[in-house]
């Protein structure tokens, strides 16, 4: 589903003393089945923006298409169908389990939408999020930290969404775990051509696994970007206070300290490693 922003302001708690502008004026899209990546500073107005694409916002000027959903400040009718086709996944989401048994908690959302949902298609979801199926049986409260965060994933999978919403999906995760959900959520838009948003901090994440970027500062939009053209832009990043990721900040280093200039095209460290040790040794 391709998204789109028209003109969107929002105002929380306009017309009272403790009125605040959170989105000024924003204008972007996100093609279908593309993995875009929402950066910026704390407060910048990133929650926001996407808390817009399933209606848990209405804007206050402007408006939102999301497929051939408008949504304006008179809101939606069809809201309850925006959701069941928008799914959004909340900053630490197991916070937010509750069921007696991991089944249960799967079922919750589907129930509220009226539907019935297969023993096949629970075992199909649990092996996309890689969790075994005996899990569906246990309390979510006896669950690891990683696999609460999958079972939580699971629960908005299982209405098989066409958008993914994901607010910081992989905070308070080991790099490991971090690497696991990102190579869940690009796998689902690979294989499922499923439209993912996330909100990160990670700039590591941005140039690993974002066909584009949007980036906020203060309410505003700084404009939709590839990764690499982003980080290229040294005014923009200073004006956003955004840091490049490791990996280009070492090579920017390497380049400043002894000279070594190497391009980066998605390579691995080792193949990074090969490279520098070949340029040595022309050297």
């Amino acid at each position: 589903m391709d998204i789109s922003f028209n003109q969107v302001s929002f105002t929380y708690q306009k017309g009272t003393p403790f009125e605040h502008h959170a989105l000024h004026n924003v204008s972007t899209s996100i093609s279908s089945g593309t993995m875009t990546a929402v950066i910026g500073q704390t407060g910048s107005g990133k929650s926001t923006f996407i808390q817009h694409v399933n209606g848990l916002y209405y804007p206050t000027e402007g408006s939102v298409e999301v497929g051939d959903f408008t949504i304006t400040q008179d809101g939606l009718k069809s809201i309850k169908k925006l959701r069941q086709q928008v799914g959004m996944v909340f900053q630490y989401p197991e916070h937010q389990l509750f069921e007696e048994n991991v089944r249960q908690e799967l079922l919750f959302g589907p129930r509220n939408f009226g539907l019935e949902v297969s023993d096949s298609r629970l075992n199909e979801i649990f092996n996309m999020v890689g969790l075994p199926n005996e899990v569906l049986e246990k309390s979510p409260f006896e669950l690891s930290g990683g696999q609460k965060r999958r079972v939580a994933i699971a629960s908005v999978l299982v209405l098989e969404p066409k958008v993914l919403i994901l607010d910081e999906p992989t905070a308070g995760l080991d790099p490991a775990g971090k690497q696991q959900i990102m190579n869940l959520f690009k796998s689902l838009q690979v294989e499922k051509q499923m439209t993912v948003v996330w909100i990160t901090h990670d700039m590591t994440e941005v140039l690993t696994y974002a066909d584009n970027v949007i980036v906020f500062h203060e309410g505003k939009l700084m404009g939709p970007a590839a990764p690499k053209a982003l980080f290229r832009n040294k005014e923009l990043l200073a004006q956003t206070s955004l840091n490049k990721p490791s990996v280009l900040k070492f090579l920017d280093e390497l380049k400043d300290q002894i000279g070594v200039s190497i391009n980066y095209n998605d390579q691995s460290a080792i193949e990074l490693a090969d490279e520098i040790i070949k340029v040595g040794e022309k050297s």
